[in-house]
């Protein structure tokens, strides 16, 4: 149990901020903030589904986020048949 979630993970957005936070006082975090934006037009890869909130930090990095195709079908099926 985390602060009342029983989902220990973390979203992209949640580690955008831990970095953030951290590089007031650490260099490595610094200099991370500060190669984010060379993130632009790459390619990342998911073999799970992402949340919203994960999909939409990548649009906000301007990454090309890619999604195993078996992955988009079982949701796609999932969602079919709770139709």
């Amino acid at each position: 149990n985390y602060l009342g979630s029983k989902n220990p993970r973390l979203h992209t957005d949640e580690i955008l901020i831990a970095l953030s936070s951290t590089a007031a006082h650490n260099e490595n975090a610094k200099k991370a903030m500060g190669e984010l934006t060379k993130l632009k037009g790459c390619d990342a890869h998911s073999t799970v589904l992402l949340s919203s909130v994960d999909e939409t930090t990548f649009k906000k990095l301007e990454c090309n986020l890619l999604v195993s195709l078996n992955m988009k079908k079982m949701a796609e099926n999932i969602i079919n048949t709770n139709k």
